[in-house]
């Protein structure tokens, strides 16, 4: 048994421990928190009847009968002790009156330090040490494990989702049927040929679909690229059946480059129309000398690794790959000045010729950030390079395909520079379907005709804008004043169409249709636009006399 007697004669807490605060300077002038009332000291025990038992169980009894209860047994009114315990504790673990721990000696109680001047905390309450005990126990605990029915819960969830995108493969495709190419196009092919097959409807149980799909997924790397070819991705403007869908008839569905939005005569112009410019007066617009001490030219290695050779090359230059590596198939390559978007276009072909537009920055060392934004008259480029195939060394039968009957050996060259105005292009891309014009070879040299053009790209410029540019055919520009080896060099003062934001820059986008696009800004939202009517009704390019003025008048925004 204890008696709270014995510790009123320890008048000094002289061996206080290291993080301990001395309170023995507040108990003796009877101030701060953890003082008691010298008064009630000689009369009160804690202990109820007669005996000298501390028993914290009974103090709220003793409290509610109007008893006195010294302070330091009460540990909402110590506040050391509080902040202590409150800080190292959490809420649900927090004791309070009802949970207090018994001290009586019993069985499950731990033996009561004798006080011992040797022992610097024989003078410590033993409320206070089991406190500090469970708040030293609280700092050690490793975090609790989750239930095994939440853990369970979250295993069951993560292997559903990691099955689910197995099953959603490259394999599956919207369309009710499929296409594949019935011969090897080698490098590629003029006039494939394609085999339409509908889908039929399997008997196989959900358990060997899903075994069947596994196979074909980790055959894929295994397989012949162009046997694995299952058709191009679908548009929705590529269906013209009944609204609601129809039964999967080809007859309801439009190949690619059959689709027309009705947009051929836009951004078409004479030649006459057109602003061209001389290769001086094109170079503010095209990247600077990428050398370090102002070399024309950049040093590139071409070759195995351990048979590389460097290779000096200038703006527009460009190496086929294939002669430096015999093992590749590999004919085609370019190399630019800091390249940060690429955007083939697929379908605007002259005979076998497909199109690379190409931007890029202004100096290697240039890093512009999400939150800059440059002048709208910065001068920017966008490039349009030709990527021709090389021939086949077997003459191809008439009858049959012509497989890459290119117009020389192959090889990649830039035709055509479209010097604009909002800075350079950090993404762009091709409309997707449905703007390129139809065109004849004869009538090339018409100066009055208008020139066919390949698409329309769209780019986010520096300037905060999404802007929409023709892009005629390069063939149809060539002319008497063209250098040979040279690209031509189109200056295009206005875009056909400019989409901005007041108070945001336009950073990334793609395209959810065939005129419909969705535009990340560096506010975080994202806008979707529809451009189909807005470019229907766009305006020509101005002429180089007044001065720049871009447009910067959003379309009406869905």
């Amino acid at each position: 048994m204890v008696s709270l007697r014995q510790r009123r004669s320890q008048n000094k807490y002289s061996d206080i421990a290291t993080g301990l605060r001395d309170l023995s300077g507040e108990e003796q002038s009877g101030e701060g928190s953890g003082s008691r009332p010298r008064k009630d000291d000689d009369d009160i025990s804690i202990s109820s009847g007669g005996s000298s038992e501390f028993k914290p169980g009974s103090l709220e009894k003793q409290a509610e009968e109007g008893v006195a209860m010294d302070d330091d047994e009460e540990m909402e009114d110590d506040e050391p002790l509080r902040s202590i315990h409150d800080a190292r504790t959490s809420p649900e673990e927090r004791p309070i009156k009802k949970a207090r721990i018994s001290v009586t000696s019993t069985a499950r109680s731990s033996p009561v330090p004798k006080p011992s001047e040797g022992n610097p905390l024989s003078h410590i309450p033993l409320e206070y040490l089991r406190l500090l005990g469970q708040s030293a126990k609280n700092i050690v605990k490793p975090p609790e494990a989750a239930p095994d029915a939440q853990r369970q819960a979250f295993e069951t969830w993560l292997k559903k989702k990691k099955g689910n995108s197995r099953e959603e493969s490259t394999l599956e495709n919207p369309l009710p049927f499929f296409t594949r190419l019935l011969e090897d196009p080698q490098n590629g092919s003029v006039r494939p040929k394609v085999e339409w097959s509908p889908k039929v409807e399997s008997s196989l149980t959900a358990k060997q679909e899903k075994k069947e799909k596994r196979n074909q997924l980790n055959n894929i790397a295994l397989g012949v690229p162009w046997d694995l070819w299952r058709g191009e991705g679908w548009w929705p403007e590529m269906y013209i059946g009944p609204e609601g869908g129809g039964n999967g008839k080809r007859t309801e569905w439009l190949m690619r480059e059959e689709v027309r939005l009705g947009l051929e005569s836009i951004g078409r112009f004479k030649k006459s129309e057109l602003v061209f410019l001389a290769q001086e007066d094109a170079k503010p617009y095209l990247p600077k000398p990428p050398g370090k001490n102002g070399e024309p030219y950049i040093t590139c290695l071409f070759g195995p690794y351990e048979k590389e050779t460097p290779i000096k090359l200038s703006i527009f230059d460009s190496k086929p790959l294939c002669l430096d590596l015999p093992f590749s198939q590999v004919a085609l390559s370019g190399a630019l000045t800091g390249v940060p978007s690429l955007g083939p276009n697929q379908k605007a072909k002259f005979e076998n010729t497909q199109y690379l537009a190409v931007s890029t920055l202004s100096h290697l060392a240039d890093q512009p950030k999400m939150f800059d934004k440059c002048p709208p008259e910065t001068k920017g480029s966008i490039q349009i390079w030709s990527l021709l195939p090389p021939k086949q060394s077997e003459p191809a039968e008439e009858e049959q395909d012509l497989a890459m009957e290119g117009e020389n050996s192959g090889g990649m060259a830039c035709e055509l520079v479209l010097c604009i105005q909002g800075g350079n292009a950090m993404q762009i891309r091709w409309m997707p379907l449905g703007v390129w014009d139809e065109f004849d070879v004869d009538k090339m040299g018409d100066e009055e005709r208008k020139i066919p053009k390949l698409g329309i790209i769209a780019a986010v410029q520096l300037d905060g804008s999404v802007s929409f540019y023709p892009v005629p055919h390069p063939k149809f520009l060539v002319s008497e004043q063209s250098i040979p080896g040279q690209p031509v060099y189109l200056y295009l003062q206005k875009p056909l169409l400019r989409l901005t934001i007041p108070d945001a820059n336009c950073t990334t986008f793609d395209w959810l249709s065939g005129s419909r696009l969705a535009v990340g800004l560096d506010t975080g939202h994202v806008v979707v636009w529809d451009v189909y009517n807005s470019l229907l009704h766009s305006s020509e390019p101005r002429k180089p006399q007044s001065p720049p003025s871009p447009v910067s008048r959003p379309p009406h925004t869905t």
